[in-house]
């Protein structure tokens, strides 16, 4: 179950197709773009928990560059109106894991009450890291939600170290490990390093002849690491799906 404004729609996509039971809570504007998205998830299998708001539909464009890397230029819109108020216990009815997007961190209060709603719920709490801009803007108060309320931590290189203030992506495995249960810091063409426990394991990157588009790479990987985890799966198996997704 997915807490959204921005990429983790994304995610909760791409572990639909995984074949995974999804839900995505968010909020749209009473307009086309708004029914369409509402229709899309319904059409990809996906429970749309999704609020009408007084703005317009949030958009997204996603401007690719030769190399495959992408620049994002967003208007969130009525995405910015989801409030604490409108997250209820029955929301998470039937879900396991709610993962949550950093860029929500906008909103103390939101991000505050699914977090605690969920974990109240019996629900594991995943979040993605976002942006190093995103960390460093809100240090404290994503170091205390992770030692509060989250289980797995999804985080690349730059976030990683942002928030733990460990240049070395090992050191900065093991000190967010250290608040959240399960780890993982992606580090780019060297694969991604994950830590449960006393396990450390590194999974290296699906070689590809040539990159076309980035959007999206580190959201569908959440996602596969996330469908493995549903599953079961070894911590390796997990990072090995993520990679491959």
């Amino acid at each position: 179950l997915a807490l959204a404004r921005r990429i983790a729609g994304n995610t909760i996509r791409a572990m639909a197709q995984l074949g995974c039971k999804v839900g995505f809570i968010g909020k749209v504007g009473h307009d086309t773009t708004g029914d369409f998205f509402v229709q899309a998830l319904e059409n990809l299998g996906i429970e749309p928990i999704v609020f009408r708001g007084q703005e317009r539909s949030g958009k997204c464009v996603s401007l690719i560059s030769a190399d495959g890397e992408r620049t994002m230029v967003t208007h969130l819109g009525a995405a910015l109106e989801l409030s604490a108020e409108e997250i209820e216990p029955t929301i998470f009815d039937g879900y396991d894991c709610l993962y949550i997007e950093g860029y929500l961190v906008q909103s103390h209060e939101l991000i505050l009450k699914a977090a605690r709603t969920a974990k109240e719920c019996g629900l594991e709490v995943a979040i993605d890291l976002a942006s190093f801009n995103i960390v460093a803007e809100n240090l404290t108060f994503l170091r205390e939600l992770v030692r509060e309320y989250v289980d797995i931590v999804f985080a690349n290189e730059d976030e990683a170290k942002t928030f733990t203030c460990e240049a070395e992506p090992l050191n900065a495995l093991q000190a967010i490990s250290e608040m959240a249960g399960l780890a993982v810091v992606k580090i780019g063409t060297k694969g991604a390093l994950i830590k449960r426990g006393d396990e450390v394991v590194h999974v290296g990157i699906m070689a590809a002849a040539k990159r076309v588009d980035t959007t999206g790479a580190g959201d569908f990987y959440a996602a596969g690491f996330l469908s493995g985890l549903t599953e079961g799966l070894t911590l390796r198996q997990c990072g090995t799906i993520g990679a491959i997704t």
